[in-house]
């Protein structure tokens, strides 16, 4: 049994036009030990799967149908009461702009003695010395405990989040572009402590990111995602060296390598589609140069080819 278990997922955001079907009927499972990246462009619905997942979607935000099967139940059924005693302690999440997720009037060290009082049975002054415990292992030290966020710098910030999202020794955790805004020296130790983490505490995670370089040192499956829906999924090193849908293959075309032969990068023509009006078809054919005309009029359904799940007509 997989570890988090998604079934046709969909999640809506009411508008003025109708619904924007931000995220429409996908499915994915992430195995227990293993590490799936969720890529694509901005506004493909990467956070808002993610958000589904912790059940944090707010209005005009609904979840309107599927499943998230976590350790054998749904949690989109579970009562909130229940739920609570699963995000935060099994299920966690570390989110992006650690600046707008911290609490900016209580000090790390409380912020992370909060969780630990909410979910184990300790006493204030155990908390207190697993928080600075907690900071000692993601780098900071715990003398910087009674520091508030406005007093640390961005990358201290993140890693008081990871501090946060780890302090339960959680089963599966979310990483929702946990280094995006940072500078290249400090995404790099970030990116060292993560895997660190991984492998000290046996995380099971889902790395969110639209750096493709990040994910492909991190992650052990990929899941492209495009307006809502699932494009591909194949394991890391399948889906860089041979990329099936077209979309994936725009996507690595767009990425710069530092270590390949230098070349100018071929954008992607376009803009992704409205989601409240998507277009008829495969929602990349209006961007995609191999379109044929079943791609217009016919939605093409994930597939099994070479080892790849792929929704493409024209692909095998």
């Amino acid at each position: 049994m997989a570890l988090l278990d998604i079934k046709e997922l969909k999640v809506h955001y009411k508008t003025r036009k109708g619904p924007a079907k931000a995220v429409d009927s996908i499915s994915l499972t992430v195995e227990e030990n293993e590490t799936v990246g969720l890529i694509g462009e901005s506004g493909c619905g990467k956070s808002t799967t993610a958000r589904a997942i912790m059940k944090i979607i707010k209005e005009p935000g609904e979840i309107v149908g599927g499943e998230v099967i976590f350790q054998g139940k749904d949690i989109i059924k579970m009562p909130d009461s229940e739920f609570r005693d699963i995000r935060g302690n099994k299920l966690t999440i570390v989110r992006q702009e650690a600046q707008n997720a911290l609490n900016p009037v209580m000090s790390i060290g409380n912020q992370i003695a909060e969780v630990i009082l909410a979910h184990q049975d300790v006493n204030k002054k155990e908390a207190w010395s697993k928080a600075e415990e907690q900071l000692d292992m993601v780098g900071i030290s715990h003398k910087r405990a009674k520091s508030f966020p406005h007093e640390l710098s961005g990358g201290m910030r993140q890693r008081g989040m990871i501090a946060i999202a780890t302090a339960c020794n959680p089963d599966f955790i979310i990483m929702d572009e946990p280094i995006t805004g940072l500078d290249v020296i400090v995404q790099r130790q970030l990116l060292t402590l993560i895997n660190d983490l991984r492998e000290r505490l046996n995380l099971t995670a889902l790395f969110i990111a639209h750096d493709l370089s990040v994910v492909s040192e991190t992650c052990d499956q990929v899941v492209v995602m495009y307006a809502g829906k699932i494009m591909e999924k194949a394991d890391v090193v399948s889906i860089f060296k041979n990329p099936l849908h077209p979309y994936t293959q725009a996507l690595i075309n767009s990425y710069p390598s530092i270590r390949g032969e230098k070349k100018d990068l071929i954008s992607i023509p376009g803009s992704p589609p409205r989601l409240v009006d998507p277009p008829q078809g495969c929602r990349f054919h209006l961007r995609c140069k191999f379109a044929i005309e079943r791609c217009r009029v016919e939605l093409p359904e994930i597939r099994e080819v070479d080892g790849h799940e792929v929704a493409c007509h024209i692909v095998g």
